[in-house]
């Protein structure tokens, strides 16, 4: 009996202490249960902004795009040292923008005070609780490092930060931020060789070409919306050997600076007064061991016998020629402009320009080796319309040129021959015109404003979020 009491009194402890950890273990249980749904959680949710960070990324690449200097400004003048930054920018520091969706310069500013902007914040089919699911991204900070005299501008160092909030619950890891730093170069955006396109328009719809018409080059098209029509003439006379490549928006390049205004080319030149019309024996001077002569006239009206020179020999040179009114050049018997071996004509208009030869005459000539870069024209305009161009006529040998009106619309007729490039608003050609590819140094039209370019990115790290 007292043996059967003592275990009796022994088992109630036992049960009690079976129980006791019984219980623990429960506890245990739910706690890891517990955090392991708030890590499961948290690692979701991370994900989820790193998700929205790298669509930041991504929107941010688009806006270099749409507004190319940026890459060259720093976001803020606490990050780095420039002018403008991307809080005191404006929409004339910005230009040239893309031609379809331009970045203005208060969408710049905002994302520079670092206000935070739903991923997918356009689209008006999503409420705000989805889009709130979907997360929301920031500009950090953006900084441009210059870097040596190159085709490399710099480097540009881009910080955004992504975050989400999780469906229900208000604790603090239920809102997750992450940060994402990536590195690029920032390129002058020169383009090389192969990349130059012989034809270049922007306006595809107001440009043709008849069947006659041979382009035995590379084409670029920047329309935001390609007609398929005109795309479909241009490129059925474009030999398979060349590319066409549709660049909807790329800006133009911008066109020399100095040749805006006649800041840097005083009156008329007082040996020719003015104008350069019909002189016969015409020959811009320079002066003794200079390599640059600059001009300004009225107009330039070559025609019959007419002829002008443009260096000698024995001085190479550039000439810098600014035309304030309209260039009529026409070859009679003669061709109307011979550019001397090694020199350099450079004309900027600001009026319409005619260009015509004939089967054996062309309207500029080069001697010694011909090159594109040898004969420039850039066409200037203080409205959208810009002057008319027109080449007709040079059946023989082709003309050697650069031709770059980008407001304009250039006109080929007559069997009229271009070896070399024409960049315009739009361009028609009739009449078995041809523009032949020719091999030229994008480094030698350093009269161009080539608008920054970036890299694909160079370097991706994640940082802790803030």
């Amino acid at each position: 009996m007292n043996s059967s009491t003592a275990e009796k009194g022994f088992v109630l402890p036992v049960a009690m202490g079976v129980g006791l950890i019984a219980i623990l273990l429960g506890v245990i249980v739910v706690a890891r249960s517990s955090q392991n749904r708030i890590t499961a959680t948290a690692q979701r949710e991370t994900a989820r902004s790193l998700a929205a960070a790298e669509t930041g990324i991504t929107q941010f690449q688009s806006l270099f795009d749409r507004a190319r200097p940026l890459a060259t400004f720093c976001s803020t003048g606490t990050v780095c040292v420039t002018t403008p930054t991307w809080q005191t920018a404006t929409n004339a520091n910005l230009a040239p923008k893309g031609i379809c969706n331009p970045a203005a310069a208060a969408e710049v500013q905002g994302y520079a005070i670092s206000q935070w902007k739903y991923v997918d914040d356009d689209n008006p089919t999503k409420t705000l609780e989805q889009k709130e699911r979907d997360g929301q991204f920031r500009l950090h900070s953006y900084a441009f490092t210059n870097a040596p005299a190159g085709t490399q501008l710099g480097t540009g160092t881009l910080i955004v930060e992504g975050r989400v909030n999780a469906e229900g619950g208000t604790e603090s890891y239920r809102t997750s931020t992450t940060r994402i730093k990536v590195e690029f170069n920032v390129n002058d955006g020169r383009l090389t060789a192969g990349q130059l396109p012989g034809l270049w328009v922007q306006n595809d719809g107001a440009s043709s070409a008849e069947p006659t018409v041979v382009l035995n080059t590379n084409i670029r098209n920047s329309a935001c919306t390609p007609n398929t029509t005109q795309v479909s003439q241009l490129t059925a006379l474009a030999p398979s050997a060349y590319r066409y490549e549709a660049s909807a928006g790329e800006p133009f390049p911008t066109l020399p600076q100095q040749g805006r205004s006649t800041a840097d080319f005083g009156t008329p030149t007082s040996s020719l007064p003015g104008n350069i019309i019909n002189d016969s024996t015409g020959v811009l001077p320079i002066a003794p061991g200079a390599n640059i002569a600059r001009y300004r006239v009225s107009s330039i009206n070559l025609s019959g016998t007419s002829t002008l020179t443009v260096g000698n020999v024995s001085q190479p040179a550039t000439y810098l020629v600014y035309v304030e009114g309209d260039i009529n050049i026409s070859a009679g018997s003669v061709s109307a402009v011979n550019v001397a071996s090694g020199s350099k004509l450079i004309i900027y208009a600001h009026g319409t320009v005619s260009l015509t030869g004939n089967s054996s005459v062309l309207p500029i000539a080069q001697d010694g080796t011909s090159s594109p870069e040898n004969a420039q024209i850039y066409v200037y305009s203080a409205t959208p319309s810009g002057p008319a161009v027109s080449i007709s006529n040079n059946t023989g040998a082709p003309i050697d040129l650069f031709l770059f009106a980008p407001q304009s619309q250039v006109t080929m007729a007559g069997g009229a021959r271009v070896r070399g490039m024409i960049w315009a608003n739009s361009w028609v050609g009739t009449g078995g015109a041809q523009i032949i590819q020719s091999s030229i140094d994008a480094m030698m039209l350093d009269q161009i404003g080539f608008l920054p370019r970036i890299s694909p990115v160079t370097s991706w790290q994640r940082q802790s979020g803030s």
